[in-house]
């Protein structure tokens, strides 16, 4: 193409470019400006490009942002589609089990009634985790009859997310864990493999693996700290802890101590014997006559 061609061909791109360009078309516009410009270079069409450009990120931008949405104004955005399918008590679920993080406290329990979602609402709090770059591994332990729910909910909320299972073969196992490991996504797993592979869980190329939440559904199956299940979830190492249940307490306080005691690693209501006596029997022949636990530490009502 000699020099006179060349000079046709670039004033038929500017000028099909302004055409799309008054049409509203900036992605085509900028097309034609830059094969213009790889034909003759100047300053004015550099400019014209990159002011193209810088105008389509900013609209890239504010639609981005249209399609998140801040939970009850907590500062965890989360897709907008998945936030309209929720009730307004599941949203303050989710603003609640971010709060624990915002916060920097140790974990949680979500302790609805049986019914009410505590699945979506999970689902939900880690699509918003994930989608912010907060967390990147989790270790989610269910009885192993609710593996198949848990996964079917995971494919119809968050499709996006990886999934896999550490049941099954031990082949099967190590690679899914190792392939969740190595990436990001859930390992789902259930209370029988964490005791009996407490170990392969807990590491990672020979070395320890820290998961960033370890999420424990039916939780009441650790409300006697001394099982060999609450000793297993106990030795994965974990940021955070979040407990499943809608039945904190079955029996008697001292199983709304182990959950709070693995939930909060130990930080919350001390000692198992120290809960006993200010909690479990505060009229102990040891306490002041009329002094009662309601004054004394904190208020579970409140965590």
């Amino acid at each position: 193409m000699d020099t006179e061609d060349k000079m046709e061909t670039y004033k038929r791109f500017i000028q099909e470019g302004k055409d799309v360009a008054r049409q509203g078309d900036m992605n085509q516009a900028l097309t034609f400006f830059k094969l213009a410009y790889k034909i003759h270079q100047s300053q004015e069409l550099e400019s014209r490009i990159k002011t193209i450009e810088e105008l389509l990120s900013q609209n890239d931008s504010e639609e981005e942002d249209e399609e998140f949405v801040n939970v009850n104004g907590s500062g965890l955005m989360l897709f907008k589609e998945l936030y309209d399918k929720l009730y307004d008590y599941q949203i303050n679920g989710v603003a609640f089990l971010y709060s624990l993080c915002r916060d920097g406290r140790k974990g949680g329990i979500l302790a609805d009634d049986m019914g009410l979602g505590k699945t979506i609402q999970v689902i939900s709090f880690l699509s918003g985790m994930y989608d912010n770059e907060l967390a990147k591994h989790t270790l989610l332990v269910m009885p192993t009859s609710l593996i198949t729910n848990w996964t079917k909910e995971f494919a119809k909320w968050t499709p996006g997310m990886r999934v896999k299972e550490f049941h099954g073969s031990s082949k099967e196992r190590t690679r899914n864990l190792e392939n969740i490991q190595r990436t990001s996504g859930v390992i789902i797993t259930t209370y029988s493999m964490l005791m009996n592979n407490w170990q392969q869980l807990s590491s990672y190329n020979g070395k320890e693996f820290t998961w960033d939440y370890i999420i424990l559904d039916e939780a009441h199956k650790i409300k006697s700290s001394t099982t060999k299940t609450a000793k297993s979830a106990y030795a994965i190492p974990s940021k955070n802890r979040v407990l499943l249940t809608g039945t904190p307490v079955q029996n008697n306080l001292s199983e709304l101590w182990a959950l709070f005691n693995f939930a909060c690693q130990g930080s919350l209501l001390g000692t198992a014997r120290t809960f006993k006596t200010e909690y479990e029997n505060p009229n102990h022949p040891g306490q002041r006559e009329g002094h009662h636990s309601r004054g004394k530490g904190p208020r579970v009502s409140n965590v």
